[in-house]
């Protein structure tokens, strides 16, 4: 079985560029990548995130042609 890695909003923000307030925002209006609460905090889980980017990507070359 595979290890899932998990990161925290403030990881996430950093790799996307982005404010964690954003992040909770997304979070609170069901945008972006799915969050699981782990106990009293916010994880991502990598592979998802991942798969989120790889699906935003694709839907704006869509956009874009």
């Amino acid at each position: 079985m595979q290890e899932i890695k998990y990161i925290s909003t403030k990881e996430l923000s950093q790799m996307l560029g982005c404010h964690v307030d954003t992040l909770q925002r997304w979070r609170s209006s069901g945008q972006g990548p799915a969050p699981t609460k782990l106990g009293r905090h916010w994880k991502y889980n990598l592979g998802e995130v991942q798969r989120w980017l790889h699906d935003q990507q694709i839907e704006r070359g869509a956009r874009d042609e």
